[in-house]
């Protein structure tokens, strides 16, 4: 069976049944199973194009189901290795810092290279499911997983030289909120503001330079904090963090490290919302998230064009999340569908009778109530991939 998917959907594994051409000559024979490069390379040359390909559903299943999400490509081991260092900067004396610093940069470089042959941007809703009663370190840890694989998204669709470099945007996502230990240090935050580097990298008009001090802005701090501690570029970022959208426009929409920044921003204001709305076993969570987003990109707190980015690549539901239908009944995630990341492919999990394949896509009448937390909590009937292949799946 035959799907019409468009290229910036193309994923390894997935096998194209037309020849790919472009201007008249040929990209992709027919026929070929698509490598993570050709696919990355397909989306780059046809980037801001409505191009569709036709490939084999099945393979799309398959390819589907052998997702790599973020998660699963990093160990737990270096995980928390990589939350502890953190925790360990956030705490360290001026002496210790350079240590705490050389030995956190090591984790980023190994998540940053680990994240790149991720296939799916998505990160499990159990990471919310934390014991520690503080979650602010997971949360930073989650935002810099989900903007490192933002931004390789990214750097496809752009020249070598334009590229985000994925070691600068995660440890500049695992620092936006460093500026917060300056809190309840009214000394060290008056030193802070009277440091003029701030204007004249800038380099604002003069009621534009009042801007950045009527709000605690975590990121400014950060960035005049760690000044000559960590590279220019990761600096930036953090200054460009801590300004409102429309401020980083008048600056340097082109800049590299202001498109980082809002990368940064889109994923952290994802994940905080996420966080709330999970804990609080919240109705159509994901939804309400992307509700709130829109608002916000709305207002010109976000920005538009990487909420497009965002929106495109983002797996909402990741292959094998349990969640209950509108119907009653309990299903479970088997794949993503283009332009409606919040209304996936599902596979019913029926006590009685033949399990139903459902694209929520090209239904309104059913829709995902709520995302079952609590494994093990349902008595379902499990459905691999292979029953879909084999024909053994009643579809409406």
């Amino acid at each position: 069976m035959s799907k019409r998917i468009f290229v910036r959907d193309l994923m390894e594994g997935y096998k194209v049944e037309d020849d790919i051409k472009s201007e008249g000559r040929i990209l992709i024979k027919k026929g070929t199973v698509l490598s993570s490069s050709q696919a990355a390379r397909l989306r780059k040359w046809f980037n801001g194009a409505d191009t569709c390909i036709t490939i084999s559903e099945d393979d799309c299943l398959t390819a589907a189901s052998k997702d790599i999400n973020i998660s699963n490509c990093i160990s737990e081991e270096l995980a928390q290795k990589t939350i502890d260092d953190l925790k360990a900067l956030y705490n360290a004396s001026e002496e210790d810092f350079a240590k705490a610093l050389e030995s956190l940069e090591v984790c980023v470089t190994d998540v940053a290279k680990k994240i790149a042959t991720a296939n799916s941007m998505c990160y499990e809703l159990d990471e919310f499911r934390s014991s520690h009663a503080d979650q602010h370190e997971e949360h930073l840890f989650r935002t810099a997983k989900l903007a490192i694989a933002l931004a390789n998204v990214y750097n496809n669709t752009v020249p070598a030289s334009a590229e985000i470099k994925l070691f600068n945007i995660g440890l500049a996502a695992l620092l936006h909120d460093y500026g917060k230990v300056f809190r309840d240090r009214p000394t060290d935050l008056k030193k802070l503001k009277a440091d003029a580097t701030l204007f004249k990298k800038l380099n604002l008009h003069p009621q534009q330079q009042k801007l950045p001090f009527k709000m605690e802005y975590n990121s400014i701090y950060a960035y005049l904090a760690l000044k000559g501690k960590i590279s220019d570029e990761v600096c930036t970022t953090l200054l460009f963090s801590g300004l409102r959208n429309y401020t980083v426009n008048k600056l340097d929409r082109h800049c590299t490290e202001a498109r980082a920044a809002k990368i940064i921003a889109m994923c952290r204001v994802y994940d905080e919302l996420l966080e709330i709305v999970i804990r609080n076993k919240m109705t159509l969570p994901l939804e309400n998230v992307i509700s709130v987003i829109m608002h916000s990109v709305q207002n010109g707190d976000l920005s538009k064009s990487t909420y497009k980015l965002f929106m495109d690549n983002i797996l909402i539901y990741a292959p094998g999340t349990k969640v209950l239908l509108t119907t009653g009944e309990y299903a479970t995630v088997v794949g993503n569908t283009s332009h409606f990341p919040t209304k996936p492919m599902v596979l019913t999990d029926n006590s009685t009778g033949l399990p139903r394949l459902l694209n929520l896509s090209e239904t309104t009448t059913i829709t995902i109530k709520q995302i079952i937390t609590n494994k093990g909590g349902v008595n379902s009937q499990v459905h691999d991939i292979e029953s879909i292949q084999l024909g053994k799946i009643v579809t409406p």
